[in-house]
């Protein structure tokens, strides 16, 4: 565990794998859950607030903050800056 997170291995040369293979359990089912990698300006909630209790269920997607101006489009991802 490393800050309360479980982390298991997915081998060397999957997407998300760092740490001599090993990944995040939270950000693996979450994007499996939605059947693609996370972004870069995602990350993953615990909504009881237990870091080692990954069920896909107790996991939401959120967005970090973006700079003033900026939107997300829902569909692609893309960042855009709004004047």
């Amino acid at each position: 565990m490393d800050r309360g997170y479980v982390m298991i291995y997915v081998g060397h040369d999957h997407p998300m794998a760092h740490n001599g293979g090993y990944a995040y359990e939270h950000r693996v089912v979450m994007a499996e859950k939605l059947g693609r990698p996370l972004r870069s300006h995602e990350f993953v909630h615990h909504r009881n607030g237990i870091r080692g209790d990954n069920r896909a269920d107790n996991l939401d997607l959120v967005e970090r903050a973006l700079p003033y101006g900026s939107v997300v489009c829902p569909k692609c991802g893309a960042v855009f800056h709004v004047h």
